[in-house]
């Protein structure tokens, strides 16, 4: 950011760090400011729309991630779980389930959809799927999962993961999410 205030990648990672420092409004602006500088930049836009579904904003949050990955023909695992964690915040369980294993499909490593598919298909009672999910989040932890903070803006569904990765076995990667 010293070196290029204008760089929209920068401000796009520096809202990413504001929103993990529990920094609403800066984050949000930081995303602001990367989405308006490069309009067509994916990472811009699905970095803030992880910041609106933290805050529980997920319906703006689905609408920017929509927006960035129709600008990256070949969405990453990272923007893959972004969208997931937008349909996680809606509650449209389904289409979040369907958003994480595409983004396993696409990087098998990136634990966050391994784990968010573990809270969503524990949340819909579909034990065999989230033992699996869990399975392969603990195999990529090599067993276990360092404590990490909660990305949550919102207290709810700070407490809705802390609760479902509980209900799921994996309370030592509650705060996992959004890490990968």
């Amino acid at each position: 950011m010293d070196l290029d205030p204008d760089l929209p990648l920068a401000r796009s990672i520096l809202g990413w760090v504001r929103l993990w420092r529990k920094e609403p409004a800066a984050s949000w602006s930081a995303g602001r400011q990367a989405v308006a500088l490069d309009p067509t930049g994916a990472d811009a836009h699905v970095f803030t729309a992880l910041t609106l579904a933290a805050a529980g904003q997920g319906e703006e949050g689905l609408g920017l991630v929509n927006a960035g990955i129709r600008l990256q023909p070949h969405p990453s695992a990272f923007h893959l779980w972004a969208l997931g964690v937008c349909y996680w915040v809606l509650g449209a369980n389904d289409r979040a389930v369907g958003a994480f294993e595409r983004g396993v499909a696409t990087r098998d490593e990136f634990v966050p959809n391994h784990l968010f598919l573990c809270l969503t298909h524990t949340l819909l009672g579909r034990h065999r799927q989230a033992r699996m999910a869990r399975e392969r989040v603990l195999r990529l932890g090599g067993g276990r999962a360092s404590p990490r903070p909660d990305m949550w803006l919102d207290a709810d569904l700070s407490h809705r993961a802390r609760a479902l990765a509980a209900r799921a076995g994996l309370e030592a990667v509650a705060g996992r999410v959004g890490r990968g």
